[in-house]
């Protein structure tokens, strides 16, 4: 349901950490056009795809942020609580969503206008730069929770090659690879190969000794390659 802020304001909008770092002017130039929409748990707010009404900001309950990588996997973004800002990309020209949000609880936010959004960023520097912290925050935790992923990935096809090798029953692998060259096997870079190794070395999953590596729990790299329980031949799947 949306409705006009002025039958909002005697909620605690403006207890919000957000908006004690603007003047009361500041806060009411801010929620002159500003419009109010609560929700309940479950309810789609904005589908991917949908252009951006202004920027969000929520004031009650909990949002999720997702994009859906198909009809059975969705990727769920950090949830966003009273007074985090939704939709900031849309005041550099990024007005089609790219993830649609979820109502995870009953709660409410208001929608504010892209050009009264900045202008208030114009009246209050102080304001602004805390918005580009929190934004930047955000976009330093989903770099490193791709780079996680990617290392997980990385992790998950190498012991798969690892498997492949290990042919014998004491699960020797005579190496004849430098870290680039198992890197191109595998679809990814040296650096993340050296991690990976030394992470199954920390776990002993394998023992490195000079050119051979030795398969030290096998059902246990089997299970982080995602391939059925280990067999003498684990080609044989």
């Amino acid at each position: 349901m949306t409705e006009h802020l002025g039958t909002f304001r005697n909620q605690r909008l403006l207890d919000l950490p957000l908006f004690a770092l603007l003047t009361r002017i500041e806060q009411d130039a801010l929620l002159e056009d500003a419009s109010v929409v609560t929700f309940d748990a479950g309810q789609t707010l904005l589908f991917k795809g949908d252009e951006f009404p202004g920027v969000f900001i929520v004031t009650a309950g909990e949002i999720v942020p997702e994009s859906r990588a198909s009809v059975k996997k969705a990727i769920t973004h950090t949830t966003k609580l009273p007074g985090a800002l939704i939709g900031v990309e849309a005041l550099f020209g990024g007005v089609i969503a790219e993830y649609s949000l979820i109502a995870r609880s009953n709660g409410s936010t208001i929608v504010v206008s892209k050009d009264t959004l900045l202008r208030v960023f114009a009246a209050n520097s102080t304001f602004a730069l805390a918005i580009l912290k929190d934004t930047a925050d955000e976009l330093l935790a989903s770099r490193q929770q791709v780079e996680a992923l990617a290392l997980q990935d990385a992790q998950s096809r190498l012991a798969k090659w690892l498997l492949e090798r290990s042919q014998d029953k004491d699960g020797v692998i005579h190496m004849h690879y430098t870290q680039a060259e198992i890197a191109a096997h595998v679809g990814t870079v040296r650096e993340v190969v050296s991690r990976a190794f030394t992470e199954f070395e920390r776990r002993n999953l394998i023992r490195v000794l000079g050119r051979r590596l030795v398969v030290t729990r096998p059902n246990e790299l089997q299970e982080l390659a995602q391939i059925p329980a280990y067999s003498e031949d684990p080609l044989n799947v």
